[in-house]
Order: structure tokens, then sequence, then C-alpha cells
């Protein structure tokens, strides 16, 4: 159940509820993770291989990260896993989409807008990330977890190991 918003997770724990019980729960949540982000900081990892794809990245390209999260949380959570370094001001955007109807694509289309970019290589454990080749054009990487199915859908390559992506570098 990996990837929904979290008023969803608490529609599917308490179907008897009311949506408006579910949103309350929603901002609740957030404002712990907010206020008491210890709680959580124990048990947030960054993925295997995480910080040595980015880092070599980093020292050829650009990157930027599109979260779904609120920018708040974001900041929290690159904090976390020590990888504000590969996304500077400007190039990390959590777009609040719990809350809002910003989405990912538009966050992108904004980002592109008066640039250019030789390639572009999009990496992503969602539909919506994948959608943004047809924002962006570039080539397409599904992540899944080694012990988690593929989401359904298109994708130029299916990965299970970050460091795939690096014969595109």
């Amino acid at each position: 159940m990996s990837g929904l918003k979290w008023f969803e997770y608490f529609k599917y724990l308490l179907p008897e509820e009311s949506h408006e019980s579910h949103l309350k729960l929603q901002e609740r949540c957030f404002y712990i993770s907010e206020t008491k982000s210890d709680i959580i900081l124990d048990y947030i990892k960054p993925n295997d291989y995480a910080h040595q794809v980015l880092s070599k990245i980093m020292k050829q390209h650009k990157q930027i990260l599109i979260s779904n999260t609120a920018s708040s949380h974001l900041k929290i959570f690159l904090n976390s896993v020590e990888m504000e370094k590969y996304f500077p001001k400007g190039f990390s955007f959590g777009i609040g989409a719990h809350t809002n109807n910003k989405t990912k694509i538009r966050c992108l289309e904004k980002f592109l807008e008066n640039k250019e970019f030789e390639n572009i290589i999009i990496i992503g454990d969602s539909k919506s990330d994948m959608n943004l080749k047809y924002v962006a054009g570039g080539i397409s990487y599904l992540y899944a977890h080694p012990e988690k199915p593929f989401r359904a859908c298109d994708a130029d390559y299916k990965i299970n190991d970050l460091r795939e992506i690096l014969k595109e570098i």
C-alpha cells in the first residue's frame, strides 16, 4: 500500500470513519512529523546505493527531486538521510500533494521553463513519476525495492538496484 496519501491509509484502516475524520488524522500526523520528527528518524534510511548513485550524478550533472510530501517534511527527510547536499536550494521540491492539487508534472514543467538539457533521466517508484517522461522526454527508470513488485506503469527500465542508473552517466 505504499505511495498513498496519508488520509487514504486511514480510509483503508478506518472505513467506518468519515472523510473529515481521515483528513483530521492526516493533519495530526503532519503535525507530529514536523514537531516530533525524532520519533521517526531512527526508522528512515536511504535506499541501498542511493548515496553512491547520487554522488556520482552530482559530479557530472544537475539533479532535482520532486516529492509529493510537503516542503517542510522533505527537508526533514533529506536531512535525516544526509541527502540535502545532492539537491541544493532550488533543486528539491516538496509539492504537498497530500493537501492541495499541485502535481509533479506541473512542478517539472515550471522548473524546465527557459532551460535546456541534453538528456533527462527520470528515476521514480510510481506511475506519476514515470509520467514525467511525457513532459520532459528522456529515459525513465522505475525502481522497486528488491522484495517488492513493480508498480503497473510504462517505463523504459525497471530496476531493483539503483546502481543500474550509473550506465547513463
